[in-house]
Formats: C-alpha cells, structure tokens, sequence
C-alpha cells in the first residue's frame, strides 16, 4: 500500500506510518512497510523481521537478506519487542492439551532452499483437514 493510499483508505486515522520502503520488483514503488496503531499494541509489517536470522536462501531472486551485525541486532529486537506486546495479553488456552494440539511442533516444515521459485528455506503447508485451529 502506498502512503497515498494509505490515507486515502483513512487508516492513517488508526495507524501511523513507521517506516516505507521502495519496491525493487515494481520500478521503485514507495509502499508503507512498518505501521502501528494509535491506541492498541497492534502493528502491521511487510517484510520479515525473523528472515535475517533463520533464512540463508541464494538464489537469483533473493539473494540479498542481509546478515551482517546490525541485521541480527534488530531481528533479535523485533523478536523481543513482539513477545514482549503479546505477553500484555491475558488470554490463555483453557487447558495444556488444547495448547498442545495449536504449537507449531505438530506440523512438519517442508525444506524449499534449492528451490528458485522460493524465498524461503523451510515453509509451513497447513491444510484445512489437519488444521487444529
């Protein structure tokens, strides 16, 4: 979404712009990357704050996630920023079995690294049939 869009469609009512970005696919395209709600802890991005730690894709498309010092350093910090706002929340599964059936460790990553059509190292396929949510 464009910054022009963005107020267009009036969510800079609800939400300030916290960074932009040009989009290297669409001739420099400036598009809203980082957003946060005025009043609530919630926060809208577009991009991938865990990529720089965890992903090691080279390939023609995406070759360039950083990896260098300050690229881990605010990785580490949006982690630890975004797990510190949802432990401001007070819901809770209402027992240990009916969180063991919702943890990620119930499903298997499909390993995609090699794959040119991928940015991604290990992707996730969930699928209505097996879905526990």
């Amino acid at each position: 979404m464009t910054p022009t869009n963005f107020t267009e469609s009036k969510l800079d009512q609800f939400f300030d712009i916290l960074s932009i970005n040009k989009d290297q696919t669409n001739h420099n395209l400036i598009f809203v990357s980082t957003m946060e709600a005025r009043k609530y802890p919630i926060y809208g991005v577009q991009w991938h704050p865990e990529k720089n730690q965890f992903e090691y894709v080279l390939n023609a498309k995406h070759e360039n996630t950083p990896h260098h010092y300050n690229a881990i350093i605010i990785s580490q910090y949006m982690a630890n920023f975004f797990v510190n706002e949802s432990r401001k929340n007070n819901n809770r599964f209402p027992d240990i079995e009916k969180e063991s059936q919702a943890l990620i460790y119930n499903y298997n990553p499909q390993y995609t690294g090699r794959k040119s059509s991928s940015s991604f190292e290990q992707i996730y396929v969930f699928s209505s049939a097996n879905s526990n949510l």
